[in-house]
């Protein structure tokens, strides 16, 4: 039997986002939040699937599912969480368990 894997659909938007930013690999791995041989990978063999090192690529460079640009950002989020914790180390523990426990949920893509 022939193992064929869908294309991920966004694999060709970020190629190109990669191909294009002239950040150097480093850079690009340190403000996207990725590990630098990710970065390394992708820009010389092409994005192959769906990883998180690529979603957060994505992410980064604002790609999103619809093809469309994400109106939130990183900043976003952590400007979120700056304002709902109140310092306190008994909260600052509830809000990482609360975000770490909703990462198994995924939207789905819109059809």
């Amino acid at each position: 039997m022939q193992n064929m894997q869908r294309t991920w659909l966004l694999a060709d938007q970020l190629q190109a986002a990669l191909n294009s930013s002239p950040l150097s690999h480093r850079e690009l791995a340190e403000r996207a939040g990725v590990q630098y041989y990710a970065v390394r990978r992708m820009r010389i063999e092409g994005v192959k699937n769906r990883s998180r090192n690529a979603v957060a690529l994505c992410n980064f460079f604002g790609i999103s599912e619809g093809g469309s640009i994400l109106t939130l950002s990183a900043e976003d989020l952590k400007k979120a969480v700056q304002q709902a914790w109140d310092g306190s180390e008994e909260q600052g523990r509830l809000l990482l368990e609360l975000i770490r426990s909703v990462g198994q949920y995924k939207v789905a893509p819109k059809l």
